[in-house]
């Protein structure tokens, strides 16, 4: 996987754009599970926390927190955040033909295992396709590949997922505390002894929650 570094990739440019803060990470507390080139670390299983919104509204919302904080906890699992982007950023990605990457370590979305979205209400559908087509990940589940990403969702907004069934590879219904960490882990565990993502899918479908 080729990681992105935005201070490299966009350099006095992102001085053109708002909050470019919002697009480098570093923040205190982030969780940072370095990608080593002994391969140490390199068999994780990569998920990605979306949140289909901006930084500064993404960043108040407690689900996000939880479910990072939670699946980082298990070694198995390098978890690291993404969010909606600015107009102004858009077009810079779109300049550099840079896909949308993780804040963590740079990961581009259409590298990493799984994209979870964290949907609190209905409209932010519009925020959701935005970043996977920023992101390089077909927007129709019908036009993934194996080498896509697994794109789930969850929260009070997805409750009823009849909707939004087009886009999400699965939806999982309830609390990520009442049943997600594990499922992720499990899966994790699956990935690291070779399964395919067409395996990881049937899984999940066994899952009750899902």
């Amino acid at each position: 996987m080729k990681l992105i570094n935005p201070m490299e990739v966009f350099g006095s440019e992102l001085c053109s754009v708002q909050n470019p803060s919002s697009y480098i990470g570093g923040e205190i507390g982030a969780f940072v599970k370095p990608h080593e080139e002994n391969g140490q670390g390199n068999d994780l299983f990569n998920f990605a926390i979306a949140f289909p919104d901006v930084y500064s509204i993404g960043m108040s919302n407690q689900a996000i927190k939880i479910i990072y904080n939670g699946l980082n906890k298990r070694k198995s699992v390098r978890c690291e955040r993404v969010f909606a982007v600015e107009t102004d950023f858009e077009t810079l990605l779109k300049k550099k033909s840079v896909p949308l990457y993780t804040l963590e370590t740079g990961m581009p979305l259409n590298a990493v295992d799984m994209i979870g979205f964290s949907i609190g209400y209905e409209l932010g559908i519009t925020g959701v396709l935005n970043i996977l087509d920023l992101g390089g990940v077909p927007i129709q589940k019908t036009e993934r590949a194996e080498s896509d990403p697994i794109v789930i969702a969850g929260g009070v907004g997805a409750t009823n997922p009849a909707a939004f069934c087009d886009f999400f590879d699965a939806v999982f219904i309830g609390e990520a505390e009442g049943g997600m960490f594990d499922l992720i882990e499990h899966l994790a565990e699956l990935k690291k002894n070779g399964a395919s993502r067409s395996e990881l899918l049937r899984e999940l479908k066994k899952n009750p929650h899902v």
